[in-house]
C-alpha cells in the first residue's frame, strides 16, 4: 500500500490541488499518512534482497480530493481506490517524474512494477445529495466527462447497491457501497478506460491488478485482456474475485473466468485453507483437500494463480494468531506450493495493529522509518525461500502430491519432470 509504506518526498504530502488530506500526527487511520512513489524507489534496495520480483502498488491514479465523512469520520482516498481521473498520477504519491524514476529504478535492479487498476468504479456519491463527496465524477485527463449525480450520458449503472452479493445480476449491475459504478459498456467509459490503461502502459509498468473482477462482465475484462496481451509488451494480468468456500454460487463462474479469460486471479481459496490450518488450528487434511480439489478446477490457470497469506482487506496473520513460527510454518508452505507468492508490506517485519480485531483500516499500519531491518527472522526466511522458487523448476511448475497427511502434520513433494 504505497500510501503506507515510506515517505521518501514530504513536498507532497499535503499538495495545494488537495490540501488537507493529509494527518500530521498519523491518528486518523482514513487519512493520507505520507508514503508516495519516491519513498518506494528508495526502499527498492531492501526489496530487492527480500527477494521480491515484483510490486503491486496502489492505484497509481488520480483520486478525489475532498474528504468523505462517514459516521463523522472524515475518511480519503490514501487507498487509491476512489478514481476519478484516470489518466494522471495521484499527487499525494508524486508526478510524473516521480513514476517514471520508480520504474527505471526497479527495471535497473531487474523489479518489476504492478499497478492496481480498478475500473469497476469511481468514488463515493448520493444520487439525492448533490454536495456529497465529488458525486462520482470522472475526469479525462482534467477534461469534466460526467459525474453520478448529474449522469445525462448514462456513464454510470443507476440501480442502487449490492444487496445480495453472490446474484449475477447484483454483483455486475449495481453499486459497492456508495461507489458509482462504471457502465463499461458505454461508448465514452469504454473509450476513456482503454486509453487510460494505454497512458500507463507507456510509463512502462510490467504488469496489472484487476480489482474486483467480479462486478464486471468477463467479455469486457476479456477485450481488456486482448488490449494489453496485444501491445508491444504483453504482461502478467489477475484479479480480485473474493470467495470464501465452495460452497460459493458463484464458484463455476470464477473458474471460468480464470480458466478462459487470460486473466489469473488471487486464490482467495486456497488462502482460506491456509489461515484455517496456520491460525485457526484446523486439519491439514482440509489444506490437502483443498490443494487437490484446486489443481482440477483451475485446470492449466492453476500455476498462475496468486498465492497469500493476508493483504490489505483483511486482518493481518498476527492480529488473528500472534505466533510468528506458526506464520514462518505459513511462509514455507506458500513459497512451496504452486502459484506465484504475495507478499504483504510489512509482514517480513511481523507489522501488525490489533486495533478493532486488525480489519480496515487496522491492517494497513504504516512501516516504522526504523522498520526496515534486513536481520529479522521472518526477512532472512523470505529471503531463502525466494531463492528457492526462483531456482527450482519443480516448485514453480512441479506437480503436487501429498505422501503422507494428519491432523497436524502434512509432508508433500513437488515433481517436475
Amino acid at each position: 500500500m504505497t500510501d503506507r509504506f515510506f515517505d521518501g518526498n514530504s513536498l507532497n504530502n499535503d499538495p495545494l490541488e488537495s490540501v488537507g488530506l493529509f494527518d500530521t500526527k498519523f491518528e486518523n487511520w482514513k487519512m493520507y499518512w505520507g508514503g508516495d512513489f519516491e519513498g518506494i524507489r528508495q526502499k527498492l534496495p531492501y526489496l530487492k534482497e527480500l527477494g521480491i520480483t515484483a510490486l503491486w502498488i496502489s492505484p497509481p491514479y488520480d483520486n478525489i480530493n475532498k474528504k468523505v465523512v462517514y459516521n463523522d469520520v472524515p475518511n480519503t482516498a490514501y487507498h487509491g481506490y476512489w478514481a476519478k481521473d484516470f489518466k494522471r498520477p495521484e499527487e499525494h504519491f508524486g508526478t510524473w517524474d516521480d513514476f517514471d524514476a520508480l520504474v527505471r529504478d526497479a527495471h535497473s535492479l531487474d523489479l518489476k512494477i504492478i499497478i492496481d487498476w480498478a475500473p469497476n468504479h469511481t468514488s463515493p456519491a448520493d444520487p439525492l445529495d448533490a454536495s456529497f463527496a465529488e458525486r462520482g465524477v470522472l475526469l479525462d485527463n482534467g477534461r469534466f466527462v460526467g459525474d453520478y449525480v448529474n449522469d445525462t450520458c448514462r456513464l454510470f449503472h443507476h440501480n442502487g447497491g449490492i444487496v445480495d452479493w453472490d446474484d449475477r445480476y447484483e454483483s455486475k449491475y449495481m453499486n459497492i457501497a456508495d461507489l458509482a459504478d462504471l457502465d463499461q459498456t458505454n461508448e465514452e467509459v469504454h473509450r476513456l478506460l482503454r486509453e487510460s490503461l494505454d497512458v500507463w502502459l507507456q510509463h512502462d509498468v510490467d504488469g496489472i491488478r484487476l480489482d474486483a473482477i467480479k462486478h464486471m462482465t468477463r467479455g469486457w475484462q476479456t477485450s481488456l485482456a486482448d488490449q494489453v496481451n496485444s501491445s508491444p509488451t504483453p504482461m502478467f494480468i489477475f484479479g480480485e474475485w473474493y470467495m470464501g468456500n465452495f460452497d460459493n454460487p458463484l464458484l463455476n463462474e470464477a473458474l471460468r473466468f480464470s480458466n478462459q479469460s487470460g486473466i489469473s486471479q488471487l486464490d482467495f481459496l486456497l488462502n482460506r485453507a491456509l489461515r484455517d490450518v496456520f491460525i485457526y488450528n484446523h486439519s491439514f487434511h482440509e489444506l490437502n483437500s483443498v490443494i487437490n480439489r484446486l489443481s482440477k478446477d483451475y485446470e492449466h490457470a492453476g500455476h498462475n494463480m496468486v498465492t497469500f497469506i493476508d493483504n490489505h482487506d483483511m486482518a493481518r496473520f498476527l492480529t488473528e494468531n500472534n505466533d510468528r513460527q506458526a506464520l514462518h510454518q505459513a511462509l514455507v508452505f506458500l513459497f512451496t506450493q504452486r502459484g506465484t507468492p504475495c507478499v504483504y508490506y510489512g509482514l517480513e517485519q511481523y507489522l501488525h495493529e490489533d486495533m478493532n480485531g486488525g480489519s480496515d483500516p487496522w491492517n494497513r499500519p504504516m512501516m516504522p522509518r526504523n522498520g526496515f531491518d534486513r536481520q529479522s527472522e521472518a526477512f532472512q526466511l523470505i529471503k531463502r525461500l525466494s531463492q528457492l522458487k526462483q531456482t527450482l523448476p519443480a516448485l514453480k511448475w512441479g506437480d503436487y502430491r501429498a505422501r503422507y497427511v494428519s491432523d497436524d502434520v502434512l509432508v508433500y513433494e513437488r515433481q517436475f519432470g
